[in-house]
């Protein structure tokens, strides 16, 4: 029994190795980056080792070789998940060593959902996940941590909107010319926003995004945001439709996105709706707070 053990201990010490130094040779199959979620998930499939004596130790091995399975996809998959809209994660790790040792450690830390743990016979499937954001998550491997908090901009006294044409009673083509934006108009009640992305050509979910207004004017960055509350929370939830936005609050303000920019990871809001935001998050707040969501 001795000898087992000795050896189902020098195996996982192997696997762990293997995996934490040969990253790039992993693919991300069978692995599934949860934005909405939250988490990075791997599914891993295992055989019992040739040397187990009796079905506990056939079981033991079976497992440990399911955990370096799923393992070696989660690695995969953590690598392709996008930063910001130009940057991967494998990026950073082969650009920055330090980025590369806490990314390592980030995988060694994945944790086994118990209730997937199934056996057929001799092998072993289960399912193994890694946190976005939080305590030991990939944010806090990656995210950069700016030396100096920017404030997110002020919002304009009026802007300029864009002209449309409508269809009167006459049939003439007349321009509807919204009323401007006035800092002391805010209603200072919305929990949080929503940005509208759909019908843009999908929104690619990244771990840093901007919001920007038409004139290309960052709006809403990790460099204007506290770096401990965004390594927690993330900077935006991203949902697949209105059934997932609890984020925002109850009593979210709702803007449509103009277009996407940046590999389509960053929203682009018109000028008066940008303003009407920023107006609206100098009476609430609810921007420093993060409670931002992204529907795509």
């Amino acid at each position: 029994m001795k000898m087992f053990f000795k050896a189902f201990a020098a195996a996982m010490t192997f696997v762990t190795a293997l995996v934490l130094s040969s990253i790039n040779a992993f693919a991300a199959t069978d692995s599934n980056i949860d934005w909405d979620g939250g988490f990075i998930t791997a599914t891993g499939m295992g055989f019992s080792a040739d040397f187990a004596r009796n079905a506990e130790e056939a079981r033991a091995t079976a497992r440990v070789a399911a955990e370096s399975d799923a393992l070696s996809k989660l690695a995969g998959a953590i690598n392709g998940v996008q930063v910001d809209s130009e940057t991967t994660v494998e990026n950073m790790r082969l650009k920055n060593s330090i980025v590369r040792t806490k990314v390592q450690a980030v995988i060694r830390g994945a944790q086994v959902i118990e209730s997937t743990v199934k056996y057929v016979g001799t092998t072993c499937y289960l399912t193994m996940q890694v946190p976005m954001f939080g305590v030991s998550s990939l944010a806090g491997a990656v995210l950069e941590r700016p030396a100096v908090k920017e404030p997110i901009p002020d919002p304009v006294p009026q802007v300029t909107p864009s002209s449309v044409t409508v269809s009167v009673d006459v049939q003439v083509a007349q321009p509807v010319v919204d009323k401007p934006v006035v800092i002391n108009s805010a209603k200072g009640n919305y929990t949080g926003v929503i940005i509208d992305c759909t019908g843009l050509g999908g929104l690619n979910p990244v771990m840093s995004p901007v919001i920007k207004n038409a004139n290309g004017q960052k709006i809403y960055g990790h460099k204007n945001l506290n770096p401990d509350l965004v390594i927690e929370k993330g900077m935006a939830s991203y949902s697949k439709g209105m059934s997932n936005v609890d984020r925002a609050g109850s009593n979210p303000l709702i803007i449509k996105a103009v277009r996407l920019e940046d590999n389509n990871a960053n929203p682009v809001l018109s000028l008066s709706d940008a303003n009407l935001l920023l107006v609206e998050n100098s009476k609430s707040g609810f921007l420093d707070e993060l409670k931002v969501v992204f529907v795509r």
